[in-house]
Order: structure tokens, then sequence, then C-alpha cells
């Protein structure tokens, strides 16, 4: 089979020049807008490499940050351990002062009276809750003293020594209670008294 060409020589040759015309002249600002686009990447990725290169180095400069601050905290929490500790003891100095009892003043006191036919079995400081004047709660340190006495004069002079030291109040003679040891009389006795609050 023959083919037929029914477009002249001279035709056919513009067609095809003017279609790579039209082809350079579309070409041409696809390529002028892709090295648009392409100098803008350029310029983005520098921008790019350039903002991680400053984020390293902060990076860098927070490492070296982060040794000081953990040394810094290292000595806040020593500081705050010695200052619990500090509170702790103060904590334990007040509650002393406020409520317990001088034993080696006491102990002073009692044997600067020279009891001769007195002795003392125990000596007890318990706390004690009682209703104030209006009707508030009130912890009482309560003073217990049991022994035993040769003769009731003894006891007198003891409870009167109580009296006159100034450290306590409420004092009552709970129980005197007459005995025989050894064919001598004696009196078991136990004085009970609260300790004054300052």
């Amino acid at each position: 089979m023959k083919e037929l060409n029914l477009i002249p020589a001279d035709t056919y040759f513009l067609l095809r020049w003017n279609y790579r015309r039209v082809s350079i002249y579309l070409l041409l600002p696809a390529l002028i807008v892709l090295s648009f686009v392409w100098r803008f990447q350029v310029k983005e990725l520098q921008h790019t490499k350039m903002l991680l290169v400053e984020k390293k180095t902060q990076l860098e400069r927070l490492d070296a940050n982060k040794a000081v601050l953990n040394d810094a905290l290292g000595k806040l929490n020593g500081i705050l351990k010695d200052r619990a500790i500090v509170f702790a003891t103060a904590n334990f100095i007040k509650t002393y002062k406020e409520g317990g009892i001088k034993w080696s003043s006491l102990f002073e006191t009692l044997s600067s009276a020279h009891f001769s036919n007195l002795w003392f079995t125990e000596m007890t400081l318990r706390e004690d809750i009682r209703k104030g004047p209006d009707n508030e709660d009130i912890k009482v340190k309560r003073f217990i003293v049991d022994g035993r006495a040769g003769n009731m004069t003894e006891l007198a002079r003891l409870v009167a020594l109580f009296e006159e030291s100034g450290r306590f109040e409420n004092i009552v003679l709970k129980q005197s209670e007459k005995g025989v040891l050894g064919g001598r009389e004696f009196y078991n006795f136990r004085i009970s008294c609260d300790l004054k609050r300052s």
C-alpha cells in the first residue's frame, strides 16, 4: 500500500517550524519559573541550614548550662535538707521548753531538802487533756511521784516543797497508805501535780 501525502512539503515544513516555535515559547517561561523555584528552594535550604546550626549552638549552650543547673540543684537540695533538720531541732527545743521538765533542777531541789526517811520508787511525766474555763481542750503535763516515807512529817515536807517550788499547781496527795516493814512503820504515797504552763 502506498501512502499519499496531501500536504505540500513547504506547508508541512511551516507547520513543523511553527510547532517548534510554539514549543520554545511555552518552554521558555516554564524554564524561567523553574529557575525561580530552584533559586527559592536553594535560599530556603540555606536558611534552614543556618537555623539548624543556630539551634545546634543553642542546644550546646543549654547542655553546658544543664551541668551548672544540676550542680546548683544539688546544692539547693542539700540546703533544704539542712533547713528541715534545723526546723525539726527547733520544734523539738520549743516543745521541750513549753512542756518539758528540767529533771536536773528538780532533783537538785529534792536533794537540797535533805530527807532522811523518804524514798522515791517512781517518777512519771504524762500528758493529759482537760477542759479549760471556756470548755476548750487544754494539754496538761501531769507529774506523778510514787515513794515511801518513814513518817508523815517527811511526807508533809515533800508536799510543801512541791508547793513552794513554783513549778507545780494542783498538787494532790493521791494515796497515803501505812505499812510495816521489818518492824518499822512506813507510808506508801503517791503525789500528783500539774506542771505550770508558762
